[in-house]
């Protein structure tokens, strides 16, 4: 999305999601020599295969749902995967248990992307990408937040990645409530984008939350 030219962010859902044990036929836990699924996937329901299928063979996949379309074309039933409801519905295969991650209020974030501009007034939410072009010079990030503080502009999710070229390079992800039709919010990314080598708004756009 950073380096897309046109794709930005027009919505975001938060969902609660209830992972699934899915399988081809309906077999005992002891009848589990593989499980596959999305690595982070995985990761939420380790307690629950460390407890019930300790000894299967953990098989990553792209996504959830490329997981259990593996499944339902592999002619061994003794693989399963981890997938949402749904998902197990639509390719008619056996939910073994249900909701067994180990967070039950597991919530995840998903948005919707697009190339089109559409009408931004009722748009509540903005999320930007910036990386300093300095990266030794004293008190930039907390430039950047003053910026927000004297605004009144509150934020809802602050992140920060390698960008890859370097030690000590980092690209900064930034949320915040507002909408950019806002001139108070116009003033902020104006100041931000002074001391950036990169900044770039990757949606302004509703949120249900």
């Amino acid at each position: 999305l950073i380096s897309s030219k046109n794709a930005q962010i027009i919505h975001e859902q938060y969902m609660h999601i209830n992972l699934c044990l899915i399988g081809k036929k309906v077999i005992n836990y002891n009848q589990i020599k593989f499980i596959t699924s999305k690595e982070e996937a995985l990761s939420q329901c380790r307690k629950f295969i460390s407890t019930n299928i300790p000894n299967s063979k953990q098989i990553f996949a792209p996504s959830t749902a490329q997981a259990i379309m593996d499944i339902k074309k592999n002619q061994n039933d003794s693989i399963v995967a981890v997938g949402p409801k749904r998902a197990a519905e639509i390719f008619e295969l056996n939910i073994l248990e249900q909701n067994i991650q180990d967070k039950k209020n597991n919530i995840t974030r998903f948005v919707t992307l697009s190339n089109e501009n559409i009408n931004k007034n009722s748009h509540d939410k903005v999320s930007i990408a910036f990386a300093f072009e300095q990266t030794d010079a004293p008190g930039l990030l907390f430039g950047v937040f003053k910026s927000f503080a004297d605004r009144n502009i509150n934020l809802s999710k602050i992140e920060s990645r390698p960008t890859g070229d370097g030690i000590g390079k980092y690209i900064f992800l930034i949320d915040f409530v507002g909408n950019l039709l806002d001139s108070n919010v116009q003033k902020c990314m104006q100041e931000i984008r002074k001391n950036c080598s990169i900044f770039k708004v990757l949606g302004n756009y509703c949120s249900n939350l």
